[in-house]
């Protein structure tokens, strides 16, 4: 039996999002063991501290999305998985990267996969799915948008729809950490029949709720990975998103899902496309990638209990020594200064 540590983002105790790959990956409750801990060092927590457990005596840790100097100084174990999101780490240079030169990288995003690649390190790309629910006839007249950022808001909505015959729009209201969306005035919300949601206190009774609608409007411009969406698209609904990654690692444009450009948002005319073929596109989609995943999880296993390194490349390896030399040469100027 072997134990295995996750820490994740301490929002990912409401969403569930971090968890989602150690119960997925290592789900076999004859062979392993998880113990969760929860993350607080993020910007504009206002419960903002460092990470001060002690994560010692396990086979294995995973850290997802959020990692520090301070993180790993805490943990005291060979073998540590760093899971990046995309959203988070889309910037990242050098400067954020070096800390996982000793650890392993899953990469569920192939714009974090093509980042590592370019600066030497190795990762492993994983694409996970979940099991797909039945398939039901679905009502493409009603609109789900999660409202969570100021840059994707229900303007884009109404823009994007704009002559569409809207029977429905509900407005899901939780909004992500430190951010405040405009909400629709009165003449919108009667002209487009919006009604609203809020917090669920069960994931099942959101995933319950989605099946009242046939379209899911995409809520950020990026994602950390496809989860969000995926749970729209494994019912059959269409999933409406920017062409960024990680939507652009799951959805063909108009095939099984749409894309469009938020930068330069223009309406999509609905009428004109099969939205049943689409839906039973997008399912069927999931139901082959949830194959796909289940025959990827040896693989990911012999992975993880690899003695790999991400950082261990002469491309790294030379990048990481030009960038510590010139690091170095900074501090010596600005002390001379």
């Amino acid at each position: 039996m072997k134990k295995i540590a996750l820490i994740t983002h301490s929002y990912h105790k409401f969403t569930k999002s971090g968890q989602m790959y150690a119960d997925e990956i290592f789900g076999d409750k004859n062979k392993f063991t998880i113990d969760y801990y929860f993350n607080d060092e993020w910007e504009g927590n206002p419960n903002y501290k460092k990470f001060s457990s002690r994560i010692n005596d396990y086979d294995l840790v995973i850290i997802v999305q959020l990692i520090s100097k301070s993180l790993l100084q805490n943990i005291d174990c060979k073998n540590i998985i760093f899971i990046p999101m995309y959203d988070h780490s889309r910037h990242w240079g050098l400067n954020e990267w070096i800390y996982t030169a000793n650890l392993k990288i899953l990469s569920p995003s192939i714009g974090i996969y093509e980042s590592l690649k370019k600066l030497g390190l190795n990762s492993l790309k994983i694409k996970l799915f979940p099991e797909p629910d039945n398939y039901q006839n679905q009502d493409f007249n009603k609109i789900f948008f999660w409202n969570r950022v100021e840059t994707l808001d229900y303007k884009t909505v109404i823009t994007l729809l704009k002559n569409y015959k809207i029977k429905n729009l509900n407005i899901h209201q939780n909004h992500d950490p430190n951010h405040t969306p405009p909400k629709p005035q009165k003449e919108e919300i009667d002209k487009y029949n919006i009604t609203f949601s809020n917090w669920f206190e069960n994931r099942s009774d959101y995933l319950d709720f989605l099946d009242n609608f046939g379209i899911y409007i995409a809520p950020r411009p990026f994602e950390g990975d496809g989860a969000s969406f995926i749970d729209s698209m494994k019912k059959g609904k269409i999933v409406i998103a920017p062409n960024n990654h990680p939507y652009v690692d799951y959805i063909d444009n108009f095939r099984n899902g749409i894309l469009y450009d938020l930068s330069n948002p223009e309406e999509i005319i609905l009428d004109d496309i099969n939205l049943e073929e689409v839906s039973i596109n997008a399912y069927n989609s999931v139901v082959q990638g949830r194959e796909d995943w289940i025959k990827s999880l040896t693989n990911i296993h012999d992975y993880v209990f690899s003695d790999l390194k991400a950082g261990n490349t002469i491309v790294f390896k030379t990048k990481k020594w030009i960038f510590m030399i010139k690091k170095l040469i900074k501090s010596y100027l600005n002390i001379k200064k």
